[in-house]
């Protein structure tokens, strides 16, 4: 079952119960003509919206018969653009200083991890590309979360990996170097992370 052209992204307060409308009515119709035009004909859901550190765009994670797509749109609703399609993405997260959007593709081939490629991309929606920040297929990690430093520089990145073999890998935002990789002993993979006070 597709959107209809009247239908509208909302996000829920959990704690004050309030409802706000963040893509208005008309403008998943436009996500759905732009998707359609690049050849995935069904969408099942639009997920998790957010807005950009300007109030500028607000990105979305488009479930479709072609795997997951994160789009993005202006503040009123308008297609902009639109990430690399995958079956298997689940995180996404905004740069806090500037309107880019990070976000997780890959394609989970079990028992295989050797074909397992988890990516994290970037997408610029003022001028539509997507570039590939870092690759990470020396393991078989499920990129779960994204986390971007305060003040832009860092891309945290949350791997779950199968014998609770969980790590966090820090890449250098500009070039997708691996800062550090850091162990996380968890039964349970957390899709959760956060920055602290240093």
């Amino acid at each position: 079952m597709g959107l209809s052209d009247g239908a509208a992204i909302e996000q829920v307060n959990v704690e004050t119960g309030v409802t706000q409308v963040v893509m208005p009515q008309g403008g998943s119709a436009s996500v759905v003509r732009a998707l359609n035009e690049r050849g995935w004909d069904t969408i099942y859901a639009i997920l998790n919206p957010t807005s950009s550190p300007s109030g500028k765009y607000i990105a979305a994670l488009a479930q479709t018969n072609g795997g997951s797509v994160p789009v993005v749109t202006d503040s009123a609703g308008s297609f902009v653009a639109a990430g690399v399609p995958n079956p298997d993405a689940q995180a996404m997260a905004w740069n806090p200083t500037e309107d880019v959007l990070a976000y997780s593709t890959g394609v989970l081939i079990p028992p295989s991890p050797a074909q397992n490629d988890w990516t994290v991309e970037l997408l610029t929606p003022s001028n539509g590309t997507n570039r590939r920040l870092a690759e990470l297929t020396s393991t078989d990690e499920l990129i779960l979360g994204l986390e971007w430093s305060p003040d832009g520089t860092v891309l945290a990145v949350n791997g779950s990996r199968i014998e609770n073999q969980d790590l966090v890998v820090l890449l250098e935002a500009r070039t997708g170097v691996v800062l550090d990789r850091v162990p996380i002993d968890s039964e349970i993979p957390a899709s959760l992370i956060d920055w602290g006070p240093a």
